[in-house]
């Protein structure tokens, strides 16, 4: 007798499974509290922003690996004039690494956020096959990678709610100290 062998069916399975244990492992390498160690590291780095319309008269420094530099102050490294962004600034100007670091890491909400819309993503796309499916193994096995996003799902939210929470606390106390 024959085999039959449904290949858009198994395509698409391997496809989903695949994504559910990629969200899974990234959760596993990217924990809330490693985040947050990130986040933390990034604002110790801070970041550098470029100033476009140089004016000889503005008052600016010599950029030096061996200091911190403050918000707003300016400084001169490779003849660009560059305008510190965090609160503590240790990076090297124009390195793109460096702002690379600052720029995801300067929310540490944002990188789980985006993997929130991954995971909804997913999940959506896994309620539409499941609605489209007939043959009880087939509705059985997505059940199953369906449960696995859906934990996923749940895990993240609650990152996201929790690291977005600190985070907005953690600005409005910046706030109050700088004012």
């Amino acid at each position: 007798s024959p085999l039959y062998y449904d290949v858009p069916w198994v395509s698409f399975h391997i496809v989903f499974v695949t994504s559910t244990c990629f969200i899974w492992h990234l959760l596993y390498c990217y924990p809330a509290r490693y985040c947050d160690i990130l986040h933390r590291a990034s604002m110790h780095l801070g970041g550098w922003a470029r100033v476009e319309g140089r004016s000889a008269h503005a008052p600016y420094n010599p950029w030096s690996s061996s200091m911190s530099w403050p918000q707003g102050a300016l400084v001169k490294h490779n003849r660009e004039l560059y305008r510190a962004e965090g609160i503590t600034n240790a990076a090297e100007p124009g390195n793109t690494t460096h702002a690379r670091l600052y720029a995801i890491f300067c929310d540490p909400s944002r990188p789980v956020l985006v993997l929130v819309w991954v995971c909804v993503c997913c999940v959506l796309l896994h309620l539409v096959l499941l609605a489209s499916l007939h043959q009880w193994h087939q509705l059985l096995a997505t059940a199953l990678v369906l449960s696995a996003s859906y934990a996923a799902l749940y895990y993240l939210l609650r990152d996201y709610l929790v690291l977005r929470k600190v985070y907005q606390q953690e600005q409005q106390l910046q706030e109050r100290v700088l004012n």
